[in-house]
């Protein structure tokens, strides 16, 4: 609500703090929130390295999203080292699990 400015004003600072607090407490999609919170420096300061870590908990946990995210990072190197063949297989997990846009990142990895 309060990143996309459902009743009241945009505030991805407020929507980090509350993201942070329903992550450590076990919520898969708030795990995803706040990574792509710290991966877009909204809210919080840029951290690829905390955007790693919170999108490899929910990708842990089955997360589609996570998944294709955490693949990203792995393919351009941003908040870990560079893992291509890493990213592969999270991709594959993901299009696994329905997600479309993996299933094409994945397809384009595999042909290189």
């Amino acid at each position: 609500m309060h990143e996309d400015g459902i009743g009241g004003p945009a505030d991805a600072r407020t929507a980090s703090q509350w993201y942070r607090m329903a992550a450590e407490g076990g919520n898969v999609d708030a795990m995803v929130r706040i990574g792509s919170l710290y991966e877009r420096a909204a809210g919080v300061p840029r951290d690829e390295t905390k955007a790693v870590y919170w999108y490899r908990r929910a990708a842990g946990k089955g997360h589609a999203a996570a998944q294709a995210a955490l693949a990203r990072l792995l393919v351009s190197g941003r908040g870990l080292p560079r893992d291509e063949r890493q990213a592969f297989t999270w991709l594959s997990i993901a299009a696994g699990l329905g997600h479309a846009a993996a299933a094409a990142e994945a397809a384009d990895l595999g042909a290189r």
